[in-house]
């Protein structure tokens, strides 16, 4: 039987206790909480409660912000605002809010929409 150095049967005593180590400390890694340096908060306080599961329903102003392809169903000018601070309790004095705007009015086959989107400025 040839062998090229390595263990024809399989990995060494060393090698299993060096691969339980790599696996052990990398653990916590595959346990913390990990985030972008942005969140997809939402807009309009329906949708948000909705879990942000709006685009199916888009039935009002804030189809916008969810389904653009739904504001052909919208039958009157609506308008929807939202704000919202973020973060409250930080020790550096930031004040940081998150503010939607949106207006929509139907047209003769759509809608015309305007929008103003600050996320967390």
């Amino acid at each position: 039987m040839r062998t090229t150095g390595l263990r024809a049967k399989g990995l060494g005593l060393r090698e299993r206790l060096n691969s339980l180590f790599l696996a052990l400390s990398l653990w916590p890694l595959a346990l913390s909480p990990v985030f972008a340096a942005f969140e997809n908060i939402g807009a309009g306080a329906r949708p948000i409660a909705m879990g942000n599961a709006f685009s199916a329903v888009a039935d009002d102003a804030n189809t916008i912000y969810y389904n653009p392809a739904g504001l052909g169903r919208l039958k009157h000018p609506q308008l929807t605002a939202g704000y919202g601070r973020l973060y409250l309790g930080l020790t550096d004095g930031s004040n940081i809010g998150s503010g939607f705007i949106g207006a929509t009015t139907p047209l003769h086959d759509g809608a015309m929409p305007i929008i103003f989107d600050n996320p967390g400025h």
